[in-house]
């Protein structure tokens, strides 16, 4: 069984979750101005409008398995959590 302990600090984990919700909530709209324009503009949140409050680490098993059945042999590969106790 290969075991993988966690890849990056806290820290790092906390920069790369405040890019993706900045990435989901960028948005690009399009208004017409006094001048009957249209204008287009793309909204990205600041860093700083992004907080993170804490973050918990989770063990989350990546299962893999091969079934075999005749001459077909069917890979698969998926992820699944622990419940606890």
């Amino acid at each position: 069984m290969e075991v993988h302990r966690f890849g990056q600090t806290e820290t790092e984990y906390k920069d790369w979750a405040v890019e993706r919700i900045r990435e989901r909530r960028t948005t690009t709209v399009e208004y017409t101005g006094d001048n009957n324009v249209t204008y287009t503009k793309t909204c990205e949140p600041n860093r700083s409008a992004v907080s993170i409050q804490s973050t918990d680490p989770v063990y989350l098993p990546q299962i893999r398995q091969l079934t075999t059945l005749q001459q077909y042999s069917h890979p698969l590969e998926y992820y699944t959590r622990v419940r606890p106790g």
